[in-house]
């Protein structure tokens, strides 16, 4: 798989149930997942982002080379654009999580 790596048991986890402190930690930019035909890894977060909700396209060989001509991909590779995907400031979020649960790390 080119890209980043995926977890699909955190793309199962909807960003609506972030708490807002958190998501006020996250950044959309999106992730193109690209991998060699016929992408099992691409079947697997599709089924994670459809039972969630989130929106995403899957791009044959001919539409990654038409929406992003600045990259090049073999023939025989597919891609999965994801619309929600984002960074998340693990620091902040952290922060936040250790004072949810009133735990502290030294």
């Amino acid at each position: 798989m080119l890209g980043a790596n995926v977890d699909v048991g955190l793309t199962s986890v909807s960003r609506k149930q972030f708490n807002s402190k958190v998501m006020n930690n996250f950044r959309d930019v999106g992730m193109l997942t690209v991998q060699q035909e016929p992408g099992e890894g691409i079947k697997e977060i599709s089924s994670a982002l459809d039972a969630n909700g989130e929106s995403y396209e899957v791009l044959s060989s001919q539409k990654l080379k038409k929406r992003f001509p600045e990259l090049s991909f073999p023939s025989h590779y597919t891609g999965l654009l994801e619309h929600s995907a984002g960074i998340l400031k693990a620091d902040k979020c952290l922060k936040v999580l250790q004072v949810k649960c009133d735990f502290l790390v030294l």
